[in-house]
């Protein structure tokens, strides 16, 4: 640090076109030159130019504030060792008081915050007073204070002045000094949708419905989403106030026809908002009922008391129902049941029609779908062909291009002969005709859902097939995430502070990535996005409830996941009450004397505790929850006695966590 100071012989505030003797003082080791410089409303005038000379005559010419600056340095074509600054008041010292009004920014638009601030020549009995003006008025920003500093709001555009006023704490003027700045706000560009979309295929009761909004605004804009879902009926409920989030995800506990009100605005925006959207969509029951298939294990024809099975497979609903009638020479009914395979074994022969309904149990309709088939029972034996199994090596979802074999167990027949073929949306693509071999191998290029039939007859039947079988194969151009289960570390009892590790399995881990979502009580306060790691962990840091949402999907995949679990733990911010003891400190104790019961227990906070005595077979309250851990009373009866001892922590809402209890004959 330097020891140079600069020092004035007459104090500060002098009149002007008075000698003023200027002097450095400081290091006298070593030969120091040194250069005077006056500093006046902007510009800079020597006074002397280096010199060995450190005392100087300075005699100002006009009022006002002036900055005297000495550069020292000990070699007059080298760089300068030391710069000292030093202000001087010429004239009234409280009518130049302000040496600088400062503002941040003087460009900004609708919303954004401005610091300013005064720098004065001195500080003592000062008060400072904000206006800003611009065309039509002027307004106070803050009356006369202390404070030197000031930062405020910009909420409408326009061209503005700030000024500072300044004055002694004993003037009686309106002010003694004064200095002014402009600056100018901005309009915002106005926030616009773009595009306001529904990001399901298909929406149903109970399944989650994901929208998303595209604004456009200027980057680095802090923009605000609020969603608004109206019904038919016109009732209307707010499922996101303004927040930064622009993707609405939300379970749908109805169904029908239903509004979505998207409202977009700037974060400093005085509107109530820049722009809204609406989308209108139909949230249905349930997906609709539809049969994919309804065959039987055994074909057309067969004998008399034969077991046939008649097998459906169905898609959409709830829960679905099925009913089953077969109409010929005998009706049989089975009305509305749970179960998708139904026995039928009939003793009459003839021609029969068999007819499958199914739909939802909440439906009211007949039915949602339907679908016949024609079979017949006749009294000629034969050999009965049945297929047993059906053998898929590998998985029945696979990527396209991958090969995939089946093989088909049967028995019955004299010899039996095998053929397949391949439907993709009702249309044959690939036929293998009847042979020897029971098994074959198919490839698929293209993405779908594929049914393979299989067939088997005897090799003297006439019928197209004795026995049918059907297979459906998933084909993707990637393999979607499928989490199979999200594990949490095995911990019965979840703490603040405690790490909390979240291990997710997937039925494929390759080119998959998983997001996390956590909660506190419905509050989002971690979004990882999607990321390759298999494990989450995080430390609690408050009580509440805490839901983790893990979204699976592979990489490739354009849908916001493919695959979604939610796993929830309840964190607490202490141990549970455990180990409650009552202690009694009279090992025998005996008519008239006082005796004294204290509770032990482990963990909790801020324990309280309840006592209880039965006497004579009935119980009373004796001391409701407070700290008091002891109870004492005296005996006055022989008998037997029992003290409860209930335990809690204070901000626990249960009636209690622990409890003891202890009995006494006396």
């Amino acid at each position: 640090m330097s020891d140079f100071y600069i020092e004035f012989d007459k104090e500060s505030p002098q009149n002007k076109e008075q000698e003023i003797r200027i002097c450095v003082h400081g290091n006298t080791e070593g030969e120091f030159l040194y250069k005077f410089i006056e500093g006046f409303r902007g510009k800079w005038s020597i006074v002397q130019d280096f010199s060995k000379e450190n005392e100087i005559s300075w005699i100002p010419k006009k009022e006002g504030i002036y900055t005297i600056m000495v550069q020292i340095s000990k070699d007059i074509n080298g760089p300068f060792e030391f710069v000292l600054r030093e202000d001087y008041v010429i004239g009234d010292k409280y009518k130049n008081i302000i040496k600088a009004l400062i503002i941040d920014k003087k460009s900004l638009v609708v919303g954004e915050k401005i610091n300013a601030r005064v720098d004065a020549v001195t500080s003592e009995n000062i008060l400072y007073r904000y206006c800003i003006k611009n065309d039509f008025e002027t307004k106070i920003l803050r009356d006369y204070s202390c404070k030197n500093d000031i930062s405020w709001t910009a909420t409408a555009p326009g061209k503005y002045t700030l000024m500072a006023e300044c004055k002694n704490s004993n003037s009686i003027n309106e002010f003694d000094s004064k200095k002014e700045v402009s600056y100018e706000v901005k309009v915002i560009n106005k926030v616009q949708i773009r595009d306001f979309k529904c990001l399901n295929d298909e929406l149903f009761c109970d399944s989650e419905i994901t929208l998303e909004v595209d604004a456009v605004h200027e980057d680095n804009r802090m923009i605000l989403y609020k969603f608004m879902k109206m019904d038919k009926d016109g009732n209307i409920k707010c499922l996101q106030d303004y927040s930064t989030k622009k993707i609405l995800s939300y379970i749908e506990k109805g169904y029908g026809e239903f509004r979505i009100l998207c409202f977009v605005k700037d974060m400093y925006s005085q509107n109530k908002f820049d722009d809204r959207a609406v989308i209108s969509y139909t949230v249905k029951k349930y997906r609709d009922v539809k049969i994919k298939s309804f065959t039987t294990d055994l074909s057309s024809p067969q004998l008399l008391d034969t077991d046939v099975q008649l097998k459906a497979l169905a898609s959409g609903g709830k829960r679905l129902v099925y009913r089953y009638i077969i109409e010929g020479k005998d009706i049989e009914d089975s009305g509305y049941v749970y179960e998708s395979v139904y026995n039928w074994k009939e003793k009459i022969a003839g021609d029969y029609i068999i007819t499958l309904m199914v739909k939802d149990e909440s439906s009211k309709e007949k039915y949602e779908d339907i679908k016949k088939i024609n079979f017949v029972i006749d009294e000629i034996r034969r050999p009965a062909v049945k297929i047993k199994d059906i053998i898929v090596d590998g998985d029945r979802e696979i990527i396209k291009g991958e090969a995939l074999k089946l093989k088909v167990k049967a028995d019955g027949g004299f010899e039996l002969r095998y053929g397949f073929d391949v439907e993709k949306s009702g249309i044959k693509v690939q036929e293998i005709s009847y042979g020897n071999l029971c098994s074959a191998k198919f490839k698929f290029n293209v993405p779908g859902t594929y049914k393979i039939n299989a067939y088997v007859k005897d090799k003297y039947s006439e019928k197209k097939y004795d026995a049918h079988e059907e297979v459906f194969i998933e084909v993707f151009d990637y393999m979607p995430a499928c989490i199979d289960y999200v594990l949490i570390n095995n911990n019965n009892y979840y703490m603040v502070g405690n790490d909390i590790e979240v291990d997710t399995i997937l039925k494929n881990t390759q080119n998959m990535v998983i997001r996390y979502i956590l909660k506190v009580d419905k509050r989002v306060i971690q979004d990882t996005g999607y990321i390759e790691s298999k494990k989450y962990k995080f430390i609690p840091k408050c009580t509440g409830k805490y839901e983790i949402d893990v979204l699976a999907k592979n990489k490739k995949s354009i849908e916001v996941y493919d695959d979604k679990k939610i796993v929830s733990v309840f964190v607490h911010d202490v141990m549970p009450i455990t180990d409650t003891k009552i202690l009694c400190d009279k090992g025998k104790p005996e008519l008239n004397e006082t005796v004294t019961f204290k509770v032990k227990c482990d963990g909790g906070k801020d324990v309280l505790y309840e006592f209880y005595l039965m006497e004579n077979g009935e119980w009373k309250l004796m001391q409701k929850y407070s700290r008091k851990s002891f109870y004492s009373f005296m005996l006055f009866n022989e008998g037997k006695y029992k003290v409860l001892a209930l335990c809690k922590s204070q901000f626990n809402m249960a009636s209690y966590e622990d409890y003891d209890i202890m009995e006494l004959e006396v």
